[in-house]
């Protein structure tokens, strides 16, 4: 999990998932049904989170894991 490379994709997926996210917002906030597009796109997005977080733990030492601020915060999100 070292990779600079994994890193920078999952960033992109937070960026994209964020856009995604105001974009429903945005349109339930002026009574329109969000495009579909969008929604699936945030659902793939938060799909890609789960599987980061299963692989990681899978992977690691769930306990050394879990003393990673940065990790209990992502699990927070996801959850």
């Amino acid at each position: 999990m070292e990779s600079v490379y994994l890193a920078n994709f999952m960033a992109l997926v937070v960026l994209v998932d964020a856009y995604c996210t105001c974009a429903v917002i945005d349109a339930r906030a002026a009574n329109h049904e969000p495009d579909i597009a969008v929604v699936v796109i945030s659902d793939v997005c938060l799909s890609l989170y789960t599987l980061e977080l299963t692989f990681i733990f899978y992977v690691f030492d769930k306990w050394s894991v879990l003393k990673d601020w940065m990790m209990i915060l992502d699990v927070i999100i996801v959850a």
